[in-house]
């Protein structure tokens, strides 16, 4: 789930990157990208890839608008090489009219709780939750006003 940025290091040389996203022009302007392709996931979860032939799964700020995420984190364990790992990051802001209401109701520790009981019903292992702040701009770190939310989930395939 990409779009003009890929949240990726920069310094780092990467076999290949693929992207998924909805909005062409994006996916285009993503310089990290090899190759992309559009494909509304709350339409067809079914991804274009071949199982055990992805080695890092990397979402960022997607998954809470996922309406079928059991079907997707399935497909997910599919395409993942063995070992490989997905991490899911998201934040406290959203798009909140296409939310579910686990989302617009729950904390961020139920966040944690339905992304690790979907993935666990998937066969994902090894499944890791970190919930940290940024530093606040200088003035207000100060006096200890913190920095957005950045919120976690990594898992595993088994072998």
């Amino acid at each position: 789930m990409s779009s003009w940025v890929s949240h990726l290091p920069k310094d780092v040389k990467y076999k290949e990157v693929i992207g998924h996203g909805l909005n062409r022009q994006e996916l285009i302007a993503n310089q990290q990208l090899n190759r992309h392709w559009i494909q509304d996931l709350n339409r067809s979860q079914e991804l274009p890839l071949g199982k055990d032939t992805i080695d890092f799964i990397l979402i960022v700020a997607g998954w809470q608008y996922l309406q079928e995420p059991e079907n997707i984190a399935e497909e997910l364990y599919r395409i993942s090489k063995p070992n490989g790992i997905l991490i899911i990051s998201f934040s406290n802001r959203a798009f909140w009219n296409k939310c579910p209401n686990i989302w617009l109701n729950g904390t961020y520790k139920e966040h944690f709780e339905y992304i690790n009981s979907i993935l666990i019903g998937a066969g994902w292992e090894n499944i890791r939750n970190t919930a940290e702040s940024s530093k606040g701009l200088y003035p207000f770190n100060i006096i200890g006003i913190k920095g957005d939310p950045f919120f976690c989930v990594t898992a595993n395939k088994s072998y």
